[in-house]
């Protein structure tokens, strides 16, 4: 086997074990993101910090029976962006912050 080949190998490996260490190292953090009771205020002030709050507006049932407009109150001004959720038929968007995890992209609410 020539040395070019052997270096190859040994930079493929480096590079998979580097991705493996990522994956497992921030996969231990996923859920170390504070989970926090909503607030309605607190989810007007803190918009980079509304993922701590969604979980418990989701699973508790709050958005199940509102109209738009007790939405609106309870939530605020949605998002004017990003328009590609509006396009496919969700007229209330909501910023979460950074995605869980690896915070690589973001989260958002689609009403």
């Amino acid at each position: 086997m020539s040395i070019k080949k052997i270096i190859l190998i040994l930079i493929g490996f480096v590079i998979t074990i580097g991705l493996i260490s990522y994956l497992l190292f921030t996969s231990i953090f996923y859920d170390s993101f504070e989970s926090r009771t909503f607030n309605s205020e607190e989810w007007k002030k803190e918009k980079y910090n509304r993922v701590e709050l969604v979980d418990d507006l989701i699973e508790s049932k709050i958005l199940d029976s509102l109209v738009q407009m007790e939405l609106l109150n309870l939530l605020g001004k949605p998002e004017k962006e990003p328009t590609y959720f509006k396009e496919n038929g969700r007229n209330l968007v909501y910023h979460l912050g950074p995605e869980r995890g690896l915070g690589i992209d973001s989260e958002w609410l689609l009403i």
